[in-house]
């Protein structure tokens, strides 16, 4: 029997829920792994619009900026400067100016990842855009913070693409 596409991603709801009961002040820059998906693992990369990125993306709506929040819905990945956060202090703002946070879906590059296999390539052109926004950053004179799930170059993440 299939299980539900929300399945695996209820815990995700479950720990978003704790989080912002528990630590309403807490600064969260969020992004999903390979365990929200239903089967585990797998993310069909080709599709315009995933339930799962949807699902999540709304639990984590507060923890992003609403253009950050379309970016990720619409991408699975996104980035922002950190002091954009909508919970960000005066002194979280001051320390993290002209600090970018570039957060991945690597999913892209995950060996079990089995919907890869159908076109082995940068399918959410998330390379592309991380070329583009590092080439922007450095003209801005702006440091980066990069989160994934997935790191590149662990073994589990396609060579080709690490």
């Amino acid at each position: 029997m299939l299980k539900s596409p929300f399945e695996s991603a209820e815990s995700t709801l479950l720990i978003t829920q704790y989080v912002k009961e528990n630590y309403p002040n807490a600064i969260v820059y969020p992004i999903q792994g390979n365990h929200e998906f239903s089967p585990m693992n797998l993310q069909d990369l080709s599709e315009e619009n995933n339930i799962v990125i949807d699902m999540i993306s709304n639990v984590w709506r507060d923890w992003m900026a609403p253009d950050v929040y379309e970016q990720f819905r619409k991408k699975s990945y996104y980035d922002n400067l950190a002091s954009n956060h909508p919970k960000a202090t005066e002194e979280l703002k001051s320390k993290m100016e002209g600090t970018r946070i570039i957060a991945m879906n690597l999913q892209s590059c995950y060996f079990f990842n089995f919907y890869l296999f159908s076109e082995l390539g940068d399918e959410l052109h998330e390379l592309e855009w991380l070329e583009r926004t590092f080439r922007e950053m450095e003209i801005k004179g702006e440091k980066a913070i990069v989160i994934a799930h997935i790191p590149p170059g662990a073994h589990d993440c396609m060579e080709g693409f690490s």
